[in-house]
């Protein structure tokens, strides 16, 4: 996490009688660390049934305090998107600049592009929305706050939009960098995601959590059809041991999580004051 606890910081104190699983060619398959090893398992034999998705969704719910029905955990956020993209999508309108992954690999016929403003890459919902009705999409993407931009649409105009777009499929936030934008209450919609059933809440924990590595995603929706499908598109194990055990302990570094948040969100903002004493620069915030 940045700025004050290291991944080997979480993981060093809990790997007394870590199980490595190797295949016939003693090649690492999977670690399972020593406090992954409850009653469900029998390491010494073979796997008891066990709900595997059940398990890990709970671990992921202790942390974002959404209900275990309403998520689907990815191998990173990009596995859902993916899943998406194969099922769900007829034709997709979303905002450029933005993340490529939502984009890439998919035929001209199915993306609408909507430019956002040349100048300082705002968006503007009215003209978004009627880019996606006029196109005949089903989908709506949105990544709030952007990549590449930082720009972020407020929340009470984001409920605009998704009032206005209660008719598609799936509007799809991306809300994978909201937590260096302020408080989670007054940004997010993960509180909201019974007010819109077609909303479709996608977060990556890489950036917020430092841990690209690990290869951990998530989506959240009211929408069960939705959350069922995605969940029967994700492979089974699509996770690794260490990635879920990092989800098991993960609630008992909130508190380190909220001051390295809170110094990030510091920074910038001492960084944007500085910078905008620069004569000749221009910001959009």
């Amino acid at each position: 996490m940045p700025g004050n606890i290291a991944l080997v910081d979480v993981f060093k104190p809990h790997m007394d009688g870590t199980v490595v699983e190797v295949n016939e060619r003693m090649e690492i398959c999977n670690i399972i660390p020593g406090a992954l090893q409850t009653e469900e398992f029998d390491y010494k034999g073979k796997y008891k049934t066990v709900n595997v998705y059940s398990f890990q969704a709970d671990y992921l719910q202790n942390w974002v305090g959404v209900e275990v029905d309403k998520l689907a955990i990815g191998n990173g956020a990009s596995e859902i998107i993916a899943a998406i993209k194969r099922t769900v999508l007829t034709r997709m309108t979303v905002a450029v600049p933005t993340f490529n992954e939502y984009y890439d690999g998919l035929p001209d016929h199915k993306i609408n592009f909507y430019h956002s403003e040349p100048n300082d890459f705002t968006i503007d919902l009215l003209g978004f929305a009627e880019s996606v009705e006029q196109s005949g999409s089903n989908v709506a993407v949105l990544v709030n706050p952007d990549l590449p931009s930082g720009l972020m649409v407020k929340k009470p105009d984001l409920a605009k939009l998704l009032h206005r777009l209660a008719h598609l499929d799936l509007v799809l936030v991306d809300e994978s960098f909201i937590d260096f934008a302020g408080t989670e209450e007054e940004n997010s919609l993960i509180a909201d995601l019974e007010l819109y059933p077609n909303l479709l809440v996608i977060r990556s924990l890489s950036k917020d959590l430092g841990v690209p590595g690990l290869r951990l995603g998530y989506a959240a929706s009211s929408n069960q059809s939705l959350v069922n499908l995605l969940r029967r598109e994700m492979p089974i194990w699509n996770i690794n041991g260490l990635a879920e055990y990092f989800l098991a302990v993960l609630p008992k570094y909130r508190r380190e999580f909220e001051e390295s948040r809170r110094q990030v969100i510091a920074d910038r903002e001492y960084f944007y004051a500085r910078l905008i004493e620069v004569p000749g620069i221009g910001i959009t915030i």
